[in-house]
């Protein structure tokens, strides 16, 4: 992909991005289901995945006309500017990739260590509460005083970890917390907080994709303190177990945390209160909505590919398509495929040799 190439798919996807948020928060304002909410954002995350992926490893639609320079001169300086821009941009934009992705990895390694950490010293198990619940004897359950919250984890085995602290607390309180963690995994959590990451990683300079994951983090909770509580009761012992928590939970965090903390913000923490106490004695989660919003969302991103920035000073506009980026094309080619990955007629303009000639 060349520099001015870059530079259009770049901003392009910024602003497909930005259309994709802005209707999928208008949609969301419509739901009250925790549960649809919960897979909404979910399904968001995954079509900005898909709209990165379109955007560097398929060709595009050119619906607006590009900017034709006739000019020989004017042509090579515009193209050297876009050239010098795209550079800088991605030195930049991969820069950010690299720090969040490296911090992901640490954060991964540190449970992983906790994790191994609490087997070998022999931390008490709560396994027999979570046997108690009529959940499979496979997710694990485990404690240790390094940890400070409650949190689950699951690559091969799952896991809920929680701190030692709590065998102080009454049986109806470890349950609650146990409920809020076995729902987590029940609902693939895990699974849609690493497509979570992804996304920030990917556009860690977009400003509405933060807001999304706050949302998702949210939501998520919000499902979950919902299947922590039946009962009166049970709501009663939820916020007792929130509360005693939450005291010791120190405020310093990963820039870019792998694991599905209890309680990883205070203003998320206080919004969870509020909302059950608003909502006592019991919370309904029960998902009977149709998933109408998410799919109006999907067709509304397949439309957005074709909003694109046309600033690619190459680009020719005797074709209504673009050139397959390099890499998918030589993809293509290796299964015997063959597609264009050329600007048509680019050769009258830039610098090239002929091969046959030389």
């Amino acid at each position: 992909m060349t520099g001015p190439a870059f530079l259009e798919t770049f901003l392009s996807l910024t602003v497909q991005a930005t259309v994709v948020i802005v209707v999928a928060r208008f949609f969301a304002n419509r739901m009250s289901s925790t549960t649809v909410l919960d897979r909404y954002w979910f399904c968001c995350h995954l079509l900005l995945l898909g709209l990165t992926f379109a955007a560097f490893g398929l060709p595009h639609l050119r619906i607006l006309p590009h900017i034709t320079i006739s000019d020989l001169r004017s042509y090579q300086q515009v193209q050297s500017w876009e050239v010098a821009l795209a550079r800088i941009l991605l030195v930049v934009w991969l820069a950010g990739i690299l720090v969040l992705s490296v911090s992901l990895f640490v954060s991964g390694l540190r449970i992983g260590r906790i994790i191994r950490a609490a087997e070998r010293r022999g931390g008490q198990r709560l396994d027999q509460v979570a046997v108690s619940m009529d959940e499979k004897s496979r997710v694990k359950v485990l404690t240790d005083e390094t940890i400070f919250s409650p949190f689950c984890w699951q690559f091969h085995q799952p896991y809920i970890l929680l701190p030692d602290r709590v065998h102080d607390f009454s049986s109806d309180e470890q349950l609650a917390i146990l409920r809020h963690e076995l729902e987590h995994l029940r609902a693939g959590h895990p699974l849609a907080l690493f497509i979570q990451r992804l996304t920030e990683i990917v556009f860690w300079y977009h400003p509405l994709v933060w807001g999304t994951s706050r949302q998702a983090n949210l939501h998520r909770e919000f499902r979950c303190d919902s299947a922590a509580i039946r009962t009166t009761a049970d709501t009663k012992c939820y916020l007792s177990s929130l509360l005693r928590l939450t005291d010791s939970i120190p405020q310093v965090r990963s820039l870019l945390p792998a694991g599905l903390g209890f309680g990883d913000q205070p203003s998320m923490f206080k919004q969870r209160l509020d909302r059950i106490r608003k909502t006592l004695p019991s919370i309904s989660s029960t998902d009977t909505r149709p998933g109408y919003f998410s799919i109006a969302l999907v067709c509304i991103a397949l439309c957005t590919t074709t909003l694109r920035v046309p600033t690619n000073v190459t680009a020719n506009s005797r074709t209504h398509w673009s050139p397959w980026p390099r890499w998918s094309a030589t993809c293509l080619q290796f299964v015997g495929i063959s597609v264009r990955d050329f600007e048509l007629d680019g050769h009258r303009i830039r610098p090239h040799h002929h091969k046959d000639l030389q």
